[in-house]
């Protein structure tokens, strides 16, 4: 069990990183 709740904390740590990068991209896009 310990494993997958980690696999499944990393996947959405992963998307919120990717979601944040994707946010500053937009930002710096806009300057």
């Amino acid at each position: 069990m310990v494993p997958y709740y980690d696999g499944v904390y990393l996947s959405c740590f992963h998307v919120c990183v990717l979601y944040l990068c994707s946010s500053v991209d937009d930002l710096a896009s806009f300057r």
